[in-house]
C-alpha cells in the first residue's frame, strides 16, 4: 500500500527544504553580520565614505587673515600674532654657568607666557650675496694682480659657503587675544630674553618667506 522508497524520497526532500529554510534564517540573523559566512554569501559591508567639503582656495583655510601694522591678524577674530627671531649662540663655546642662565631664562619665559607660544626652527641657506657683490666691485676696480687674485679667492670661498652651508635659525611666535595683550606679552618676552637670547625684529619679506615655508613644507627657503 505504501512504497517505502517513495516515502524516503519524499522525506529527504522535506528535510532538505526544512534545512535550507533554517540556514536561510541564519543568514538573515542580525547577529551573523560581519562573519565569514555572511561576507561569503552577501559580501562584506562597506561603509559609505563621508563627503567632505573641499575649499576652493587656501585663503579659506589659512589661519592668517591679514597683516596690519606689523602684526598678523588671525582668521575669525581669534587674535593676533607677532614673530621674532631668536639670537642664537654657540653652546659648546660657553661655560656651564652661562648655559644654566640660558636654561633659567627660557624657563622664566615659559612661565611668564602661559598662553599660546611657539618656537620654530628652520634651516636657512647661507646668504653671502651682499659680501660677494662688495668684493666683486672691489675686484673690478683693482689694478694690482695680487690684490685681484686675493679678492677672487675670497669671492670663491663665499660662493662655496652659499652653495654648501646652511644656518639653523629659530623664531618665536607670540599670540594674543587683542593687540594690547599681544604688545604686553611681547614686552615681557623681550625683557626676559634681553640677556641670554635677545629677540630680533624681522623684515616683512622674511616673515612672509617663513610663513610660506610653514604652509608649503616641500618648498625651498629663499634668501631674503
Amino acid at each position: 500500500m505504501f512504497d517505502e522508497k517513495q516515502m524516503k524520497k519524499k522525506r529527504s526532500k522535506w528535510f532538505s527544504k526544512k534545512r535550507d529554510q533554517e540556514q536561510q534564517a541564519v543568514w538573515f540573523d542580525e547577529s551573523s553580520k560581519g562573519t565569514r559566512e555572511w561576507n561569503k554569501r552577501f559580501g562584506s559591508r562597506q561603509e559609505k565614505p563621508i563627503k567632505r567639503k573641499v575649499e576652493s582656495s587656501t585663503r579659506d583655510i589659512h589661519p592668517l587673515a591679514d597683516y596690519v601694522e606689523g602684526v598678523y591678524q588671525l582668521r575669525n577674530n581669534n587674535g593676533y600674532l607677532d614673530i621674532f627671531q631668536v639670537t642664537t649662540k654657540d653652546l659648546y663655546a660657553q661655560n656651564e654657568q652661562d648655559t644654566d642662565l640660558d636654561v633659567y631664562t627660557f624657563e622664566r619665559l615659559i612661565r611668564a607666557n602661559s598662553e599660546d607660544m611657539k618656537v620654530v626652527g628652520l634651516t636657512y641657506p647661507v646668504d653671502t650675496g651682499g659680501q660677494q657683490g662688495h668684493l666683486i666691485r672691489k675686484r673690478d676696480r683693482a689694478t694690482d694682480p695680487i690684490q685681484i687674485q686675493f679678492l677672487q679667492q675670497k669671492i670663491d670661498e663665499l660662493a662655496y659657503l652659499q652653495a654648501n652651508r646652511t644656518n639653523k635659525e629659530f623664531f618665536l611666535f607670540i599670540f594674543g587675544e587683542t593687540r594690547q595683550i599681544l604688545q604686553e606679552r611681547v614686552k615681557v618676552a623681550k625683557n626676559l630674553t634681553s640677556v641670554s637670547f635677545p629677540l630680533q625684529e624681522l623684515t616683512k619679506s622674511k616673515r612672509d618667506n617663513l610663513l610660506y615655508k610653514l604652509g608649503n613644507q616641500n618648498s625651498k627657503l629663499a634668501m631674503r
